[in-house]
């Protein structure tokens, strides 16, 4: 969020950042160690330049949503140095999963280069952890699968976050047809929900822009402009099949074949 902004030339994004080491900090810490100047400067920078939002985030002045399912999420993280990139597999799993029972939500692929500023940042993101005790054998088991493996690590965050830091740093390299992220329809009918919730087609349905990313947005947007304004906002969200199924009679609107429903909550499903 804090970068988006920055790219809409908010220039307040370093008090944001302040602000949140803070409260990181005094989350995980038993003793933490405050710049009080600083929080306080970044607190009066924030006051200053709040009125600006409105016109740089319309939606701002909007009530606001229905917060969005925090979850823990997994993060395994490989190193395909022959191919020059860093895949980031989202995951959900548990201390006793392992390489075979652990299911994936989402997986992006970067160049190389990325990879320093994408973990930077997503350790922002709370009850973060790098190669959890906890988990060392889900770690081992995955290593096992996949030699590749650099670390893993575990964090809290909603779907839509992690979506909004990783997509715009997808890569479209030519790699191997069922390697790419979106050779799985799944995901890429995850990134042009975002993209028709965001307004914003070129900057978040990322990779490969071929004519079956073209159809496929075009489907994705034909479903969701059936979708009243009066249900709210929509909002993006993954889920499992057992969860998708049971959404399903109560949907606003579906098409199974996408796996993608709204809710009547306004959240947008998309299978896993």
């Amino acid at each position: 969020m804090a970068e988006d902004l920055r790219n809409r030339e908010w220039h307040r994004t370093d008090a944001v950042h302040v602000l949140r080491e803070a409260a990181n900090a005094d989350k995980h810490e038993s003793a933490p160690s405050h710049n009080l100047r600083a929080i306080r400067d970044a607190l009066r920078e924030l006051s200053a330049a709040a009125q600006p939002l409105a016109a740089i985030l319309p939606d701002i002045a909007m009530p606001t949503p229905e917060r969005l399912r925090q979850r823990r999420i997994v993060c395994a993280i490989y190193e395909h140095f022959h191919t020059g990139e860093t895949e980031y597999s989202f995951l959900a799993a548990g201390p006793r999963d392992t390489w075979m029972t652990v299911r994936q939500i989402d997986t992006f692929q970067v160049k190389n280069r990325h990879s320093w500023v994408i973990e930077k940042e997503l350790a922002r993101f709370a009850d973060w952890e790098a190669n959890p005790p906890g988990l060392a054998e889900l770690r081992a088991s995955l290593l096992e699968s996949d030699n590749e493996l650099f670390r893993i690590a575990e964090f809290t965050a909603s779907y839509t976050e992690v979506h909004e830091l990783m997509a715009p740093y997808q890569h479209d390299m030519p790699i191997l047809g069922g390697l790419h992220r979106e050779d799985y329809t799944h995901n890429l009918v995850a990134s042009a929900v975002a993209a028709f919730i965001g307004g914003a087609n070129e900057a978040i349905v990322v990779g490969r822009h071929d004519k079956r990313t073209q159809q496929l947005s075009a489907r994705v947007a034909t479903l969701l402009t059936q979708v009243s304004t009066s249900a709210g906002r929509l909002r993006l969200d993954r889920c499992d099949q057992t969860v998708f199924q049971a959404a399903l009679p109560s949907a606003l609107v579906a098409d199974a074949e996408l796996g993608l429903l709204v809710q009547r909550n306004a959240v947008v499903l998309v299978l896993a």
